[in-house]
Order: C-alpha cells, then sequence, then structure tokens
C-alpha cells in the first residue's frame, strides 16, 4: 500500500499527477490519498501531524509525504524505515519526529536520478517511483547513510504546545498528545481558557471545549460551531497548558 500525504490541495493536477505515475509503476498496489492539505509550507507543524495518522496502516505501507517549499534547492532527499513503515520525502525535517518516536529507525539516500526530473515537482518525479518500488519490493534505488542522533534532534519537543493543523470544520489539532493532559487540565489559547469534554454533545451549542480526537491529539473545538473563526487563530498559535 502507498499513502500520500501532502500541503498539495485537491485542486489542480498535481495529485492526479502522483497517481499517474505510481498506477503506471506499481499498478498492483491500492493508493490512500490520506492527507492533500497539510499546512502548506509548514514543515514542523506538518512533521507534528503525520505521526499521529499512521496509527491505521499495516506495516510495510509505504508513506509519501510532501511538504517541500525548498524543492529545486540543494535541500537533499532521504528514505526512511521506521518499525517497519517507509517514508519517502525531501530531507528538510519533515520525518523528524518519526526518526525522533521510532523504535527502530534505518535512514537512506536516493541514489536513482530519472531521464526527467522537474526541478519544481520532485513529487512526481522522484519520490512516486522510489515509493513505488518500495511498495513491489525494490530497494535498488537507495543508498544508505549515518544515522542520526539525539542532538540532530534537538529543538523538537514530543508534543508541540501550537496548532498543528485545522480541519474543514475549523477545528484546531495541537501537537499535544491526549494522554499527557488529565481531564482537569485548561488550554488556554488568544485569551480564552478552555476546559474538557469527552465529546461534542456533551457542550452547548457553540461553546469552546478540547478533547482527546480521534488520532490521539488534544483538539480544541466548538459544537456545531467554527472553532478557528471563534477564537481567530491560525496554525502556529501558541497554547499554554494549566492543571487546576
Amino acid at each position: 500500500m502507498i499513502a500520500l500525504l501532502t500541503d498539495y490541495g485537491q485542486r489542480g493536477p498535481y495529485v492526479g499527477m502522483l497517481h499517474s505515475v505510481l498506477s503506471q509503476l506499481a499498478p498492483e498496489e491500492p493508493i490512500v490519498d490520506l492527507i492533500h492539505d497539510l499546512p502548506r509550507f509548514n514543515i514542523r507543524a506538518s512533521a507534528y501531524l503525520i505521526p499521529p495518522l499512521l496509527r491505521q496502516f499495516e506495516k510495510g505501507t509505504v508513506f509519501l509525504c510532501v511538504v517541500d517549499p525548498g524543492v529545486g534547492s540543494d535541500r537533499g532527499d532521504i528514505v526512511i524505515e521506521a518499525d517497519g513503515f517507509w517514508f519517502v520525502g525531501p530531507d528538510n525535517g519533515l520525518f523528524n519526529l518519526i526518526l525522533k518516536m521510532s523504535e527502530t529507525t534505518r535512514k537512506f539516500k536516493i541514489g536513482y536520478r530519472p531521464e526527467y526530473c522537474s526541478e519544481s515537482f520532485h513529487g512526481r518525479d522522484l519520490f512516486a517511483p522510489v515509493a513505488a518500488a518500495l511498495a513491489k519490493g525494490d530497494f535498488s534505488y537507495l543508498a544508505r547513510v549515518d544515522q542520526s542522533t539525539q542532538s540532530d534532534l534537538e529543538g523538537w519537543p514530543d508534543s508541540l504546545a501550537e496548532i498543528i493543523y485545522i480541519d474543514q470544520f475549523g477545528n484546531c489539532f495541537t501537537g499535544i498528545h491526549g494522554e499527557t493532559l488529565g481531564d482537569e487540565a485548561i488550554v488556554k489559547i488568544a485569551d480564552h481558557a478552555i476546559r474538557f469534554a469527552r465529546v461534542f454533545s456533551d457542550v452547548k451549542e457553540g461553546e469552546l471545549f478540547w478533547y482527546r480526537n480521534s488520532v490521539g491529539l488534544v483538539e480544541i473545538a466548538a459544537n456545531r460551531a467554527d472553532c478557528r473563526a471563534l477564537l481567530a487563530v491560525d496554525v502556529g498559535q501558541r497554547i499554554v497548558v494549566d492543571v487546576e
């Protein structure tokens, strides 16, 4: 299986062109459009969002991940095997949380260049062919490199007290792991002090609350209302947690 995680959005031809390459090179492999609205150009927020999205996938899945504002520069490319999963994409920090949180990892550079490779679309011309090869069990495009050390990941805490993603309903995902907060915790953001509720229906319509969402993160939401609009916040907004 090949899963796609990008900031391309659903408008325009970019996702379709990824599918075209993958379906030609690995026609037997199912392709899952996991997410195409990762925070645009925001490597750090996307890095914190990727790990929680992996829970429903089986070992051996290949994740083609692209948030790549430096495409065409000297930023490098990378393939990572982490706890039985494969990740293909730019070497720009997008996989730092994968490297930090996984028990076993191996890092590779891509030792392959296609006959034609657009300087602005490595997702299609470089990463997609490599992802297709990995899904078929072909590792010939890979060149082993040295492992990261923990010092390479300084400045990347396990949890990030910021909004890292906002969904189409206006619900705000944070980079805080839900199990790290008790129900008594108060989440402070944009001059609001927000208390815990189990699910949306446990609060009044339009009321703000935080809860542990389906991917295990602390999410700030409002019942049948747009939390983003109510708080006037965006990705990157800092959060403070108080425990009574």
